[in-house]
């Protein structure tokens, strides 16, 4: 077996979105013949004989992102600028792919970019945190494994102002 515990010559799918009978008849499908399964999820497909084949994959571990960032505000900020900064970050952790960790870089490019694509320079970034609750975060990216998916939400980012 992998170290994720998937045994010998099987496939592990990951799949979000989609119904299970359907799932499992295009894995069936596309799966090379003599190759296993491995998941959490079972369904019987019957194939073109109507010999019933066990189809198993597993759905993703939804893991929630938390974000802190501290700003200092520039002459032509408005209070409005907070809530397009939760935007941001929560638009761009979300398009992540399954498995795909946090990349606190990528967090902060997001989060001073306009949807033009332009450095928005009402505000200057002063310190940001990662972490996968609102009370442990730290200054490093946040890695995630093989079968998890990163989920954030705007309220999940919080945005302090400094005087």
């Amino acid at each position: 077996p992998t170290p994720e515990g998937v045994p010998g010559h099987s496939i592990a799918m990951i799949v979000d979105g989609g119904e299970v009978a359907e799932i499992a008849r295009t894995i069936f499908l596309k799966k090379g013949e003599g190759v296993g399964t491995y998941g959490a999820l079972e369904h019987d497909y019957l194939d073109a004989y109507g010999f019933p084949n066990k189809i198993r994959f597993s759905r993703p571990s939804n893991v929630s992102v938390y974000c802190r960032l501290t700003i200092a505000p520039a002459t032509d900020y408005l209070s409005s600028v907070a809530s397009e900064i939760q935007e941001r970050v929560s638009v761009y952790v979300n398009s992540l792919d399954i498995g795909e960790s946090v990349n606190i870089a990528r967090v902060l490019a997001n989060a001073v970019k306009t949807d033009a694509g332009v450095v928005d320079d009402r505000f200057s970034v002063e310190a940001i945190t990662l972490g996968r609750s609102e009370a442990v975060q730290s200054v490093s990216s946040l890695s995630v494994v093989w079968n998890e998916a990163v989920e954030c939400a705007p309220e999940n980012v919080s945005v302090e102002v400094q005087a």
